[in-house]
């Protein structure tokens, strides 16, 4: 079983995401902003793998994630993006910030599956 942050800002995604988990024995916690986000991995959660939506308000996803890369004790914390934006600059900077995968909305649920096992075996 794994433990995964779910940061989207969507009425949608999220939930959906969860239900996807569920239906493999993960659990998936969804929060919608970053400092949310912050504010659960300070709080001593563990997470085994991250799904990050990169177009969030505020600073944003990449925001989020350089923070992550930069923190001694996150830097390592499989993410993958899960995202409608196709501009490929955004996708440069997101492998560049190292995550496991780029993934564009719709996603299919093999897809998910395969990048939590990914994860996990790493």
């Amino acid at each position: 079983m794994a433990h995964i942050l779910l940061l989207d800002d969507s009425d949608v995604s999220g939930p959906a995401m969860q239900g996807i988990l569920a239906e493999e024995n993960h659990a998936g916690f969804v929060v919608r902003q970053a400092e949310e986000a912050w504010r659960v991995l300070r709080d001593g959660v563990i997470f085994d793998l991250v799904f990050l939506e990169v177009n969030l308000p505020g600073d944003g996803g990449i925001a989020f994630l350089r923070r992550l890369r930069e923190d001694w004790f996150w830097k390592f914390l499989p993410v993958v993006v899960y995202t409608s934006e196709r501009d490929s600059r955004m996708v440069r900077k997101a492998f560049g910030l190292k995550v496991q995968n780029y993934l564009i909305k719709p996603y299919r649920e093999a897809s998910i599956v395969a990048e939590v096992t990914k994860a996990l075996q790493n």
